[in-house]
């Protein structure tokens, strides 16, 4: 289409995550139009005022739920205490999950779309591959009872950063506060920070058939108007190589659930591999007990995630301790 002078529409994410700048600069050779405000959440506009409202921004961060799948799946296991295999089972019935759920649920479809999000409101050539991704496959009742009991809950969130040592891309699981405004939304919610704007939020619907209409007819209108002044192809567009921070460098408070011997000296023996890594305990439960095994949970404090997977190693390797059940990141 590019080389026969057409402009072009697109709600297709896996292909924009990975090509979305080549495609871009054919275009603009071309001097035809590629847009595709439909690729994230739907008819939520959040595509065009990445490049466009907010650019006279240096945008620092992007969040937001992603994906309604994993959403519906979350909330529902929060609602009413079911296990993820219930709810993926009743998701699927429904039609809010594939046959196959891993696009969703292992966070693939979200990874698309913060990488689509980083590399507009960032000027940076990032694809799919440059985020780091967790699914929510590991989530289980007892995370989300403890969550509860603590004053959380657990959303799958995507979180792009621009920080001066680099940018991070990443979906995972994480505790969020019941208070924060993130805790109760039951479909996309986007959240952009600005240096001049402050935090600026996107919330809507989203997906779904007529919201997904909304945002192509608004592309085609957009294409017919730069047609008619015969600006199609001429938006400038800014890239620049992505410097990206390592994985082992972001740091985060993070939710650790083990499964241990119930014997005297556990405590002790996980709190000295935490001390010897400068890991401080923020809280820590027992739970659960019977006569050979206990459940442990703990909250530490803001800690790299490398020193953190080292710690859980350790602690694993240790004969009193029969598993880690869970590590999640929580959000402030």
């Amino acid at each position: 289409c590019f080389l026969r002078g057409k402009s072009v529409i697109s709600a297709n994410k896996d292909l924009i995550a990975d090509y979305g700048i080549p495609l871009l600069k054919l275009s603009q050779q071309h001097n035809v139009d590629f847009q595709f405000e439909a690729s994230v959440a739907g008819g939520i506009p959040i595509v065009r005022p990445m490049y466009s409202s907010l650019n006279s921004n240096r945008i620092e961060e992007i969040i937001g739920i992603m994906n309604g799948t994993t959403n519906f799946i979350l909330s529902n296991m929060t609602a009413h205490g079911s296990s993820y295999e219930d709810v993926l089972k009743e998701a699927q019935e429904k039609g809010y999950a594939e046959a196959d759920p891993t696009n969703d649920v292992s966070g693939y479809d979200a990874a698309r779309k913060i990488a689509i999000l980083a590399t507009l409101g960032f000027h940076s050539a990032v694809t799919f591959n440059d985020v780091h991704v967790e699914g929510i496959e590991n989530i289980a009742k007892e995370d989300i009872e403890h969550a509860t009991e603590m004053g959380y809950v657990i959303k799958l969130l995507a979180i792009a950063r621009q920080d001066e040592d680099g940018i991070s891309l990443n979906v995972h699981p994480s505790f969020i506060r019941k208070g924060h405004p993130l805790a109760n939304v039951d479909g996309a919610y986007n959240a952009v920070r600005g240096n001049c704007v402050g935090d600026v939020m996107f919330y809507g619907q989203g997906a779904g058939s007529l919201p997904t209409a909304s945002a192509v007819v608004s592309d085609v209108m957009n294409v017919i108007l730069h047609r008619n002044l015969q600006m199609t192809g001429k938006r400038g567009y800014v890239w620049h190589e992505a410097k990206l921070k390592p994985q082992a460098d972001i740091a985060s408070p993070y939710y650790i659930r083990m499964i241990v011997n119930n014997a005297p000296g556990v405590l002790a023996a996980v709190s000295k591999v935490l001390a010897e890594n400068n890991i401080s305990i923020r809280s820590l439960i027992q739970k659960d007990e019977t006569a050979e095994i206990a459940e442990i949970v703990i909250l530490i404090d803001k800690s790299a995630a490398g020193l953190v997977q080292a710690s859980l190693q350790k602690i694993e390797e240790l004969s009193c301790v029969r598993k880690i059940a869970n590590a999640i990141r929580v959000i402030e």
